[in-house]
């Protein structure tokens, strides 16, 4: 995958800030109050997507908000109200979207505006930092300490942070992010060709998908010293929770798949079961695509039913029948058999295997999606 740039939007005094990122690094950093040096800067680099936070599209005369807006609305992620272009040259507080607007008219030469086809490269994309950051974090996130927020979600999602300062760059490197999603194409578009997409990742890679058997975490030896151990332990097990979370994202994918508009309001407020029982519902009477769920439901309880045993179980060690000493996660409820040679111990190794159970799990919801 080549580059891609991702761009904040502001106005004549803050100007733009832009991130190039390739993989995980970011490239290259600028910042500008001129579109056209700007537009001049990423032709140079010859990414293969920039995403912009601003508005693609001014609002049509009569419309209380762009499809777009309302769609976003409807999951209960709230943006600004696009203007119409008269308002909004009347009125300063929208000089920021008509900065956003002459960058773009300035990158139409080299890159066109998303309009729904399925082109991936030499595309401009509109896109809205927060509407990301809900989609790294797999759920509502407050805008309040949005810089420390959104850059521990572009850490979680392996974007190496070291060289972002301030809201502005880590914006532009949600949209830079949210840019390599479209590529891959791992995005949802909210909106229409006539008003305009706003383009956010859809399933975001879990974290560690991916990893060669090089990079991976590896398993404690047994002289380790218990320090040691407990970190290792602990970035496995934050890895599976926090990609556990993607299921819900997956779910929901789903359901904006084949539900009727009516039932879509309701599915933020679902838990995981309920989404599961809904998309169960949703494939009554279509034997197909009921006996591909199936297999996938069998694949998602025995994840959250391993997923329990690490959110409600205990750290200890035990010993096998064959005398081998192992240290694990076991559950509470088998407190009263905790050093019991018929314990479930789950092993690091056994974590491991789980770990890539689930991004395997979340990549044929995924596609089950399409």
């Amino acid at each position: 995958m080549n580059p891609v740039i991702g761009i904040d939007v502001g106005g004549p005094k803050k100007g733009f800030h832009a991130v190039m990122l390739d993989g995980p690094r970011v490239l290259a950093k600028f910042r500008s109050s001129d579109p056209i040096e700007l537009a001049q800067w990423c032709k140079d680099r010859r990414p293969e997507v920039v995403a912009i936070d601003a508005p693609c599209r001014w609002r049509r005369p009569g419309q209380s908000a762009r499809a777009a807006e309302r769609q976003l609305n409807s999951v209960c992620i709230s943006c600004f109200s696009t203007p119409t272009e008269e308002k909004a040259q009347a009125n300063a507080f929208y000089t920021w979207m008509l900065a956003g607007q002459a960058l773009y008219q300035a990158l139409a030469k080299h890159y066109t505006i998303y309009t729904g086809d399925d082109r991936r490269s030499s595309v401009v994309v509109e896109t809205f930092p927060q509407a990301v950051a809900c989609a790294l974090a797999g759920q509502h996130v407050p805008a309040k300490e949005k810089f420390r927020r959104r850059r521990e979600l572009l850490t979680v999602a392996g974007i190496d942070v070291g060289s972002l300062n301030g809201i502005d760059e880590v914006d532009a490197a949600l949209c830079a992010l949210t840019a390599q999603s479209f590529v891959a194409g791992r995005f949802k578009a909210y909106g229409d060709a006539v008003d305009g997409f706003i383009v956010v990742p859809s399933v975001i890679p879990p974290v560690g998908a991916g990893l060669s058997a090089n990079t991976a975490p590896k398993p404690p030896r047994a002289q380790a010293p218990l320090v040691g151990r407990e970190h290792s332990w602990a970035q496995a097990v934050g890895l599976f929770i926090m990609n556990f979370g993607h299921l819900d994202i997956a779910m929901t994918g789903i359901i904006e798949q084949y539900a009727a508009t009516e039932k879509l309001t309701s599915v933020p407020s679902k838990t995981l079961s309920e989404r599961i029982d809904l998309v169960r519902s949703l494939f009554a009477g279509k034997s197909e695509k009921q006996a591909a769920f199936a297999r996938l439901e069998s694949q998602l309880t025995e994840v959250r039913e391993f997923r329990n045993i690490l959110a409600h179980g205990f750290f200890h060690m035990t010993q096998r029948p064959d005398g081998e000493i192992v240290m694990g996660i076991t559950q509470a409820s088998d407190i009263t058999r905790t050093f019991s040679p018929q314990t479930r111990c789950v092993t690091f190794e056994e974590l491991l295997k789980y770990e890539r159970r689930l991004i395997e799990l979340i990549e044929s919801l995924k596609d089950f999606s399409r």
